[in-house]
């Protein structure tokens, strides 16, 4: 199993189970596309025995997830590792999506300074960075 640590809170974000359901729409659609090709069928795999036993679905990835980091899951190696690294790709789509929607929002509002500061709009002041400590200090230095 990949050695990564998983931040629970990510799983309580919405944005998370739809990223684990796109995957494995993913999936599915891959192997169709692979059981299409194949004369002979495909030959057996830990994501196929999931799809087949009716365990690939977002809220048995969810249950079995917890178990698998607390290595309490009954199911084989091959199993647990599909899940393990399912969960963990939705988890960095979500994050990846969770900064790029701050990183909108952060352009949004420097594109809004901007275009106040051009039409002539006084904004705040912007705040100095430092400690107080030191800001008192540059305060008694500039007032002597």
């Amino acid at each position: 199993m990949q050695n990564v640590k998983f931040d629970a809170e990510i799983a309580k974000d919405p944005r998370f189970d739809n990223e684990l359901q796109a995957i494995i729409a993913e999936y599915k659609e891959e192997i169709k596309k692979a059981e299409a090709k194949a004369p002979k069928g495909l030959k057996s795999n830990p994501l196929l025995v999931l799809l087949r036993e009716g365990k690939f679905t977002v809220e048995f990835l969810k249950a079995e997830f917890p178990k698998i980091s607390e290595k309490t899951s009954s199911l084989p190696s091959g199993q647990r590792d599909v899940i393990a690294s399912i969960v963990f790709a939705a988890a960095k789509r979500t994050v990846l999506l969770k900064h790029a929607e701050r990183a909108q929002k952060a352009a949004e509002k420097a594109n809004a300074r901007v275009e106040a500061e051009e039409a002539g709009e006084v904004l705040e002041e912007p705040k100095k960075k430092g400690s107080i400590r030191k800001l008192k200090k540059a305060v008694k230095k500039a007032s002597k």
